[in-house]
């Protein structure tokens, strides 16, 4: 039919904004003129699209990645019969046992301890150094996720089971000298708190 692909492309543009590289792939598509069909080959062709953009952006972070290594002299490149490597330098060495040391000591997430409500009230006094602030502020939002409320900067106070598993994270991190932790079995005045 006479038209057939004009309106073929003026369907396309009235369902969706399309290109011009778009409508010539319709233009020519297998598909016939059904707007079904024609759908088909737009999601095929922004598919495609997409995947060759991810491969382009992922090989261009790769790329730049290895300049910024070159360039702060963690590795160097070797060019050898066509061939091109890389071997870490002294410095990415230094800067390879930084990284694996600060992993080590790395903090949980404070969403990773499970919030058990017991009727024994606790209170948990902590005194971790400004050099240790880091620590500190987790301590704070782990004692927070498990529904402690702040009496002072350093001292909480809540019904929560402590989990083994922070007591051992405690420990990991060298904080358990650091951090008191009371059951209250008479409440006395601590009655109006809690």
């Amino acid at each position: 039919m006479k038209g057939e692909l004009t309106l073929k492309i003026l369907e396309s543009i009235e369902k969706m904004t399309v290109t011009a590289g778009e409508l010539f792939t319709i233009a020519l598509s297998p598909y016939g003129s059904s707007l079904r069909g024609i759908d088909r080959q737009i999601a095929d062709y922004h598919r495609e699209r997409d995947a060759a953009r991810n491969v382009l952006r992922d090989k261009q972070v790769f790329y730049n990645l290895l300049y910024r290594l070159k360039r702060d002299g963690l590795i160097e490149a070797r060019q050898k019969n066509d061939r091109r490597s890389f071997k870490i330098t002294v410095r990415g060495l230094a800067w390879l046992g930084k990284m694996r040391l600060r992993r080590t000591s790395a903090l949980p997430s404070p969403q990773l301890y499970l919030h058990k409500i017991e009727t024994t009230i606790k209170i948990v006094v902590f005194d971790i150094p400004e050099r240790e602030r880091r620590k500190r502020d987790w301590l704070r939002g782990v004692l927070v996720n498990l529904g402690f409320r702040m009496l002072q900067r350093s001292v909480w106070i809540g019904k929560a089971k402590i989990p083994e598993a922070l007591i051992h994270d405690l420990k990991r991190l060298r904080l358990l000298p650091c951090v008191e932790i009371l059951s209250v079995t008479k409440t006395g005045s601590l009655k109006q708190l809690v």
